[in-house]
């Protein structure tokens, strides 16, 4: 009885561990796009509000190149969610133009925490159980750390949205190595259930 005690405990802290990435990064990532994301927006408003020959910084090209550190911060972060979503806003944009800019990146924060619950679900499945525990943790502030450095980029370097081919180097390389231990786990999975050889 006492076996079993201990058995139904332990299963339980194994599913316990399994789902909390699944529920703690849609809530961290979503908490840090609009903290960071809505931060640089108002940066940005601020800026390409100030009068400009006449008129403001939005009627001019300095629109294209005001990017503050905050917003590329969150752009990096959640990269693959703002080249799905942001298509989304263009109806948006077409049917009611002059609508506040923060209002087109609303579609890009609604897929936010669907992207990273699916991305959680994967790393409570392959890395967050048994030894690997400590390793998801260790990757994930690397992640963040790596689109932190690559937001501070000087825009001297490779233009002023730069940051977005930065961005794409580290998701790539991030799908990569998603791929590369994938196979891993499938590939010591398989030769873990071969049958002993008879001799």
């Amino acid at each position: 009885m006492r076996g079993l005690v201990v058995s139904s405990t332990a299963c339980n802290q194994g599913i316990s561990q399994q789902t909390q990435f699944r529920k703690l990064l849609p809530v961290l990532q979503a908490s840090l796009a609009i903290l960071f994301g809505g931060w640089g927006l108002c940066i940005r408003n601020s800026a390409l509000s100030q009068p400009f020959w006449g008129s403001d910084g939005w009627h001019s090209t300095a629109r294209f190149h005001v990017w503050p550190w905050a917003f590329k911060f969150a752009a990096i972060l959640n990269l693959p969610v703002l080249l799905v979503g942001g298509p989304l806003s263009w109806p948006l944009d077409y049917l009611r133009p002059g609508l506040p800019e923060w209002i087109s990146y609303i579609p890009v924060l609604l897929l936010i925490p669907v992207f990273w619950c699916w991305l959680g679900s994967w790393a409570d499945k392959y890395v967050s159980s048994g030894s690997h525990s400590y390793l998801s943790w260790i990757l994930l502030l690397l992640f963040v750390f790596l689109c932190a450095a690559a937001s501070s980029i000087s825009d001297y370097v490779g233009g002023y949205t730069s940051y977005l081919e930065f961005g794409t180097a580290i998701w790539l390389a991030v799908a990569l190595g998603v791929g590369a231990f994938a196979a891993f786990r499938r590939r010591k999975s398989k030769v873990a259930w071969l049958p002993p050889s008879s001799d």
